[in-house]
């Protein structure tokens, strides 16, 4: 499964507002949410900042990859937003994050979920993804950005 398998249109959205990421992770997941008919954002969004007390979910190079496991999904979902203000996410490199990729996978599919973090891991750090996307692009070419980048190593 390719991360561009799990996004379309829809799935990718640009804030350029400025965000506290407490209040950044509640937009997001309730944007999935409604795009995705999931239930109970409460509980998504409450396990999410429970991950992120353990460790930031930033990885580096302006890119966070706020993620967890629930049990009431079936299959994984994501969301992509891009972030031209960027968002203090606490990352180790200090850098503002300015891609997120919001990804809930099933509780019960341990593999699945460390598969696809190692994907989005490798389109950061191993493809030009994150050089490709600026301020001045649209969902059409982020998405075109993404499918470009995904096939690469």
């Amino acid at each position: 499964m390719k991360i561009a398998d799990l996004l379309d249109i829809k799935h990718i959205i640009i804030l350029n507002d400025k965000y506290e990421k407490s209040d950044l992770l509640y937009l997001l997941v309730g944007k999935l949410c409604e795009l995705d008919n999931l239930p109970d954002k409460e509980f998504i969004y409450n396990q999410l900042i429970e991950r992120e007390k353990l460790s930031s979910t930033a990885i580096g190079r302006g890119v966070a990859i706020p993620h967890v496991r629930i049990s009431f999904i079936e299959k994984p979902y994501l969301l992509l937003a891009i972030l031209p203000k960027g968002v203090n996410f606490e990352a180790e490199d200090k850098r503002a994050v300015k891609i997120i990729f919001l990804l809930l996978t099933p509780e019960k599919d341990l593999t699945l979920h460390l598969r696809l973090l190692a994907k989005i891991s490798h389109l950061v750090k191993k493809t030009p993804f994150v050089n490709k996307i600026r301020a001045d692009v649209d969902n059409d070419e982020i998405l075109a950005i993404l499918k470009e980048c995904n096939n690469f190593g």
